[in-house]
């Protein structure tokens, strides 16, 4: 039998020297733990600080060999990050790119925890946003961007959520030019300021509302941005001014005056540049650069790719396997359905893009004469109002409004550093922009003295009038222009009591034809008024007693003053 006293000795020995260590220095293993976190943290940040530690990269890079990474290989990864971002700077807005990659069933890479690359469309903006504000896209390392708050809850220590820090100086560890970028630095930046812009607190994304101005007027008397408010009868420009001033408003007046002002000035800054940017359009229509229909064929591709090797597997496994075999069916079934639904996108999208016809001669000189004439693409009614805002801001830092007396003056804030001046007058009480123009106001009053309503309105429909609103005129319309304007109505006998007559009751007067009445006005000899173009002669019956125009009428020739023109007399 053999004695196992020395091990047994051993283990009590040590035992007894845990307990005495134990006892003695109750602290000494928090110490070492505390100790062994510390040179961790240690390490982690010297590794950072050399730009080696990476923890889960997203999609678009891969790692190569141990601390560094590079661009993926997988062509469709890179042609979908960089669709992220050239639609960023098309559209300008988080909010905007993700409901364009909705509306087009278009799909993003992610990385899944436990699932690996997959391909999903976005079920929101976040996996938009965090493409966007990433600076490892940019080809920089970049550590410690979000901070995490730790404070005392009810006598426990509670930490709070991790809270992103937006100035990149205030990162613990920032390299540039680390790695290859999908965009540069600079381009970095300037998504990054344009989404501050976004926030509504500072300016605010556009949006698709008719006020142009929204988001860069900042009030002149308090500094504070200026806000819209819509009634649904009027888009007023308000300011809230202070929150402990005792007043419920600041400043406010009405947009449609300031908003023409505005755009006027912007498009006689950027008339010069028209040629030049309908070249560009015309430019990048011919390039016909569809991202959506290089995604949808790589997506094909590696569809198909997947299908081959299920096949292959299938092929090579015995049929008798058959707990193999039927796996590998549905697997191979599966990549033949994703393939389907792959040529099913991609000849929708070859079908659209069949739909959209080269440029003849005409649309391409059309093209050219609205690059002529900015304004009338400005004031185009298919012009979208976030093209015009998109516009504004692309050339307007922001504009100083404040108020003097009946006038709105704009100071403008161009980009490079030019200032500008506008005066507006504001709109009195009870103006509005639906006013029908003095010509037309004039004339329904001089007509509403000869012709009834009904007559009125179709004479002014056969001149082009409109109402204040661009309708037409309708019997009901004239009636209430003259109620408004206390305009009387027109009633029967009243020219006859007045001693007025038209043509055809003064040609009835000297059984004669209208027309000799006609060539009398026209030749002068016979006085008489028309309001308009169409509108009745008017003719005073005193005029039909002067001498000249008596012996015109007694001499009754022929009804034109040719030679050979004789007159019949039937009878």
């Amino acid at each position: 039998m053999v004695s196992d006293s020395g091990l047994a000795g051993r283990v009590r020995r040590a035992g007894a020297l845990q307990l005495s260590i134990t006892g003695r220095f109750p602290l000494f293993n928090e110490m070492e733990l505390a100790l062994f976190r510390q040179r961790s943290l240690e390490s982690r940040m010297a590794m950072a600080q050399r730009g080696e530690l990476w923890t889960t990269l997203p999609a678009g890079y891969d790692k190569v060999e141990r601390h560094r990474i590079e661009m993926t290989a997988d062509q469709r990864q890179r042609d979908a990050i960089d669709l992220v971002f050239r639609k960023f700077r098309e559209l300008g807005s988080i909010r905007q790119v993700f409901f364009w990659f909705q509306r087009h069933s278009v799909e993003l890479p992610v990385r899944a925890p436990g699932q690996g690359l997959v391909w999903r469309v976005p079920a929101s903006s976040r996996r938009v946003a965090q493409i966007l504000t990433n600076p490892i896209y940019a080809g920089a390392y970049a550590y410690g961007r979000n901070r995490q708050e730790t404070v005392l809850d009810q006598g426990r220590r509670r930490v709070r959520r991790r809270i992103a820090k937006q100035d990149p100086q205030q990162w613990t560890v920032l390299l540039r030019e680390h790695h290859d970028g999908y965009i540069t630095w600079e381009q970095f930046e300037r998504n990054q300021e344009l989404l501050a812009e976004n926030m509504t607190t500072v300016r605010g994304a556009v949006r698709n509302g008719p006020e142009l101005l929204a988001g860069v007027l900042r009030c002149g008397h308090c500094e504070n941005r200026i806000q819209v408010r819509d009634s649904g009868k009027a888009i007023v420009y308000r300011c809230q001014g202070p929150r402990n001033r005792e007043r419920a408003k600041c400043i406010s007046f009405g947009a449609v005056r300031v908003d023409v002002a505005v755009g006027t000035a912007v498009m006689d800054t950027l008339q010069p540049l028209g040629i030049e940017a309908a070249l560009a359009a015309l430019t990048a229509r011919e390039r016909n650069d569809d991202a959506a229909m290089r995604l949808a064929q790589s997506a094909l591709v590696e569809a198909r790719y997947h299908a081959e090797r299920a096949e292959a597997q299938f092929d090579a496994v015995e049929p008798a396997n058959r707990n193999v075999f039927h796996n590998l069916a549905r697997k191979w079934e599966a990549c033949l359905s994703r393939v389907r639904d792959c040529e099913a996108r991609l000849q929708a999208l070859e079908e659209s893009r069949d739909r959209q016809r080269a440029l003849t001669p005409e649309e391409h000189d059309a093209y050219l004469a609205l690059g002529e004439d900015l304004q009338r693409v400005w004031n185009h009614e298919r012009t979208p109002p976030q093209l015009r805002k998109r516009l504004l801001r692309a050339v307007l830092v922001e504009i100083i409004a404040t108020i003097k007396g009946r006038e709105i003056h704009l100071l403008l804030h161009w980009k490079g550093g030019d200032h500008s001046h506008l005066v507006v007058p504001r709109n009195r009480t009870g103006e509005h922009r639906w006013t029908t123009d003095a010509e037309t106001g004039a004339l329904i009053g001089e007509l509403a003295r000869m012709l009834p309503d009904e007559l009125i309105a179709g004479l002014l429909n056969r001149l082009g009038r409109k109402t204040g609103k661009g309708n037409n005129w309708t019997k009901s319309r004239v009636c209430s222009f003259r109620s408004a304007r206390r305009i009387g109505v027109y009633r029967e006998g009243e020219r006859q009591e007045r001693g007025e007559l038209i043509l055809s009751e003064a040609a009835d007067q000297f059984a004669v034809a209208p027309i000799v009445i006609r060539r009398l006005i026209h030749s002068g000899v016979l006085p008489a008024r028309q309001a308009c173009k169409g509108a009745p002669w008017i003719i005073d019956k005193e005029a039909l007693e002067l001498p000249e125009v008596l012996a015109r009428l007694s001499k009754r020739g022929p009804l034109t003053p040719h030679p050979n023109q004789t007159s019949l007399d039937f009878q």
